[in-house]
């Protein structure tokens, strides 16, 4: 299968991505508990 190579990469990307976005509403939600005042 020739695409292997192309699908591995392409789910560590997509992996790699969703562990960002994860990670980004984690922190997000933190600093917003944190700071309630500051935001708006």
């Amino acid at each position: 299968m020739p695409d292997y190579e192309l699908i591995r990469r392409g789910g560590l990307i997509f992996a790699a991505v969703l562990f960002c976005l994860g990670m980004a509403i984690i922190f997000g939600k933190k600093l917003n508990c944190g700071n309630k005042a500051s935001s708006k």
